[in-house]
């Protein structure tokens, strides 16, 4: 049962409220979110150092004040896309459709297949457009935070209208494998740092980076096809790309095969600079003499 088929006598207050607030125009929503973004960029010191060292790891050749622009907008995306939540989760389906907008490729997409979505600002946005738009049934992995309301919120939001398919990136490789051996794509966002275990050190924006070995270890077990999805914030909501499918993937060399999904994401992130998830330490794993670029921040 999605939450708009819920009887209106078992919604909370604060679910009634929301709902109300999700009604307001987008402008309003982004302009909220444009200031929320500043007074995290002014007060999350530690944070903004951290995207700080990100760009000027990853954007060397780009100047001191084009870093310093994007690092506000990092925030600004960042603070927007957390109010955008509101809608996406409580706002009615009518007006979800006029605000997500997903561009398929010509390839069908009528067979189980891993969606590469990488952390951009819009990965809530690409889940949501994607469970109620796409016919395909979908399931995803997700992390819980430091804070045990929010997560039971962006659960809630995350199975709105995919009740089965939030799983716990913890504990779940063989339920996403029996997913997609039983006809289920997965949404899949291996390009976090998280940790040496089950990673190689491949390029990405041209540096060393720990990357799990998830995608081509999924796409192998589950003998599956991998298309990537970006997904950037628009004037009038979000809209993501679904690509066309990585022939000869995964090739059986995961450190070629994790390269390959690094390359393609960099192509993206150049475009899009403020619009990834820099706020993440995605250098935090240090292997051998690979220099600690947070030093400092913690």
């Amino acid at each position: 049962m999605t939450a708009q088929q819920q009887p209106i006598g078992r919604r909370s207050l604060r679910e009634k409220i929301l709902m109300r607030l999700a009604a307001l125009p987008l402008p309003w929503w982004r302009k909220a979110g444009t200031l929320l973004g500043l007074l995290l960029y002014a007060l999350a010191i530690p944070r903004r150092r951290v995207v700080a060292a990100n760009l000027a790891y990853c954007f060397p050749e780009k100047s001191v004040a084009w870093r310093r622009a994007v690092t506000k907008r990092v925030f600004v995306r960042f603070g927007q896309s957390w109010l955008d939540r509101i809608w996406l989760w409580h706002g009615d389906e009518d007006l979800l459709r006029q605000r997500l907008i997903i561009e398929r490729p010509e390839s069908p997409w009528d067979t189980a297949q891993i969606l590469f979505v990488p952390h951009s600002m819009g990965v809530d946005a690409s889940w949501t457009a994607l469970t109620l738009l796409q016919e395909q049934p979908l399931v995803a992995l997700y992390s819980n935070s430091s804070s045990a309301w929010q997560d039971r919120w962006m659960e809630k939001g995350r199975r709105r209208f995919a009740p089965d398919g939030a799983l716990p990136r913890v504990g779940s490789a063989k339920a996403v494998v029996r997913s997609l051996r039983s006809g289920v794509s997965v949404h899949l966002s291996p390009d976090m740092d998280l940790g040496a275990k089950d990673a190689v050190v491949v390029p990405f924006m041209g540096r060393p980076a720990a990357t799990v070995t998830s995608l081509p270890r999924f796409s192998a077990l589950g003998r599956v096809a991998v298309r990537p999805a970006f997904t950037t914030m628009t004037a009038t909501g979000y809209c993501t790309q679904v690509g066309e499918p990585w022939w000869g993937y995964p090739s059986g060399d995961d450190v070629a095969d994790v390269a390959r999904m690094n390359n393609c994401l960099d192509e993206w992130v150049r475009e899009h600079a403020d619009e990834y998830y820099w706020v993440h330490r995605r250098f935090k794993t240090r292997i051998g003499d690979m220099p600690d670029i947070y030093s400092g921040n913690q």
